[in-house]
């Protein structure tokens, strides 16, 4: 393997997305929530060489930082204990796909940024990025079903075990596909970041890959859509129900949500009349959740004051809080119908 292709030698935990029976992952148990984290969580990281070279860290954080506008996770980076726990120690880098890094020791690290070669910036920088794109759940993309590589075996194994790695290691990092793909199941993308680099004569038809330094379009896709920037929720809110109605939906201080209703409610005692969400230009009174803002409309809370929605408004999260929405009426325990709330919630 020329010396421009030899750059580093991932060896992503496979064993966390693939089927205990017949080696090839299966596309469900590489979905679930346990390998891609929670929408919106803050996703710790950390270097945990004692000693480790300040800007060898400052590159490292740069690149990581490329995912960050593709996903709707915090980024953070700490010191000590983290969801991801970085070392570069070793000559192989290595990490955990997504979730599973949470079933490591605390005092182990998730991912390895080691090289068997001294790396260029380009090189340090596609390994970065290729190790926590594991981290967040992706996959190698030759590995997929739609990879159109013909391997010549043998000589890939010849050339691997020369350099210290089994047959084993070669079918789950190289040559085993998934059974579904994680990403972009309709084209092999041979600009991914998570592509390895190949010389030609690894293949029987003798085409290469070339090294990727850059996230392709498509590995930027297969992030967006595995952490949407906004989550759609629906839910009805009764016009005979109680005051504030906790939704369920978790937010952090700032974040904001949009809401949109349809349908009306019927408004008592003293005459039955619709109202959509968006209420009537009243002042609503002393037995309503929002006193002072419009009556008979859908107004919502997210730890601070009730804010007037009307009918496709944005609240903006006060502090860590849950979200709660009410129909802003003095005589709710007499209400009849109901709206169907669509509520964005947006993380970017």
């Amino acid at each position: 393997m020329s010396s421009e292709l030899e750059t580093f030698y991932c060896s992503a935990d496979i064993e966390d997305a693939l089927s205990p029976t017949n080696g090839h992952s299966n596309q469900e148990l590489a979905v679930l929530p346990q390998n891609r984290w929670p929408h919106g969580h803050k996703l710790t990281v950390s270097f945990v060489d004692p000693g480790a070279d300040i800007n060898k860290i400052r590159r490292a954080i740069d690149y990581i930082k490329l995912w960050d506008p593709h996903i709707n996770l915090r980024l953070e980076f700490v010191r000590g204990h983290a969801d991801i726990r970085i070392s570069f120690l070793g000559d192989v880098a290595y990490s955990k796909i997504g979730r599973a890094a949470e079933g490591v020791p605390a005092d182990q690290p998730t991912m390895f940024l080691g090289s068997k070669t001294a790396l260029n910036d380009a090189q340090f920088g596609a390994m970065v990025m290729h190790e926590f794109g594991h981290a967040l759940g992706a996959v190698h993309e030759h590995q997929s079903p739609e990879s159109p590589i013909k391997w010549d075996k043998p000589v890939v194994y010849k050339h691997y075990a020369g350099l210290g790695f089994d047959n084993k290691w070669v079918d789950q990092q190289i040559f085993n596909k998934y059974t579904k793909p994680m990403a972009n199941s309709t084209a092999f993308d041979p600009n991914s970041i998570m592509l390895y680099a190949f010389p030609p004569h690894f293949t029987l038809d003798k085409k290469g890959i070339v090294p990727n330094t850059v996230l392709s379009r498509n590995d930027i896709t297969f992030m967006r859509q595995l952490y949407p920037q906004t989550i759609r929720y629906t839910m009805p809110l009764l016009g005979k129900s109680e005051k504030w109605i906790p939704t369920n939906i978790n937010l952090y201080a700032g974040q904001q949500v949009r809401i949109s209703a349809s349908g009306t409610i019927t408004f008592g005692p003293w005459g039955s009349w619709p109202f959509t969400p968006a209420g009537e230009n009243k002042t609503a009174g002393g037995g309503s959740p929002a006193p002072g803002l419009y009556k008979n409309s859908l107004v919502a809370m997210a730890g601070g004051q009730p804010v007037y929605i009307g009918n496709g408004g944005i609240i903006t999260a006060a502090s860590d809080t849950q979200l709660y929405v009410a129909s802003n009426d003095d005589f709710w325990v007499d209400n009849d119908g109901k709206w169907d709330l669509v509520i964005d919630v947006i993380y970017k």
